[in-house]
């Protein structure tokens, strides 16, 4: 299931990015999604470092993706605001961050997606991580103190 959901998705995002639908972008998105796939089997059987998958991760990354638009419009209206100020409206700010056990792959996943879905948000952006905290860039006011879970 892994290898043919990887295989459509890179075949999916060639065709996006490739910008249409013919026969010789649908060859190539064909090729390279197989090459694509071939390479993540590659990588999964000689890394040293392995990452765990569970649905609970997949659906941080989708409340991440849903949260894009509403962050983004309130980061537009900071800017303009802040476009005739001489004052920045972005701050450096450390929120607690479980980062879990070093060796356990769920964990090491549930950090990665953590780290992805908040530098994903527009208004905030992970600098760096601490054993227990992480180092974050926000734009404007933190409507919540973050998860320390999840980073958002």
């Amino acid at each position: 299931m892994t290898l043919v959901l990887t295989w459509c998705l890179s075949g999916a995002v060639y065709l996006l990015f490739a910008g249409q639908v013919s026969a010789d972008e649908v060859a190539t998105a064909v090729v390279l999604a197989t090459l694509a796939t071939v390479w993540s089997v590659v990588i999964r059987r000689c890394s040293q470092v392995h990452f765990g998958h569970a649905p609970h991760l997949t659906a941080a990354l989708l409340r991440a993706m849903r949260d894009l638009m509403p962050a983004a419009m309130r980061v537009g209206l900071i800017l303009v605001r802040s476009a005739g100020q001489r004052a920045s409206p972005g701050r450096a700010v450390r929120a607690a961050f479980a980062p879990g056990r070093a060796g356990d792959p769920a964990a090491r996943t549930r950090r990665a997606v953590a780290l992805l879905a908040a530098s994903l948000a527009p208004d905030r952006l992970v600098i760096a991580t601490d054993a227990n905290e992480a180092h974050l860039h926000v734009l404007g006011e933190l409507s919540h103190a973050p998860d320390a879970r999840w980073l958002t």
